[in-house]
């Protein structure tokens, strides 16, 4: 089943991290712009890295570190 991405992989894009968490636990995304804060509570259960909602502007540079 599709499900919401939170990045979106174009060609030259790898994944580094993959985070096992509960509900409670809140992503921090640090991108050359800026800082961004998602709860993982209001992800949907079939969040995948597939095509689907943006989680992240377009406009918030370039990912470089993750954690929870």
């Amino acid at each position: 089943k599709a499900g919401n991405n939170i990045i979106k992989l174009t060609k030259g894009d790898v994944i580094k991290s993959v985070y096992v968490v509960n509900d409670t636990k809140v992503l921090n995304i640090v991108t050359s712009e800026n800082s961004i804060d998602i709860n993982v509570g209001e992800l949907p259960l079939t969040s995948s890295v597939s095509t689907g909602q943006k989680m992240i502007p377009a406009r918030s540079g370039i990912v470089l570190k993750t954690r929870i």
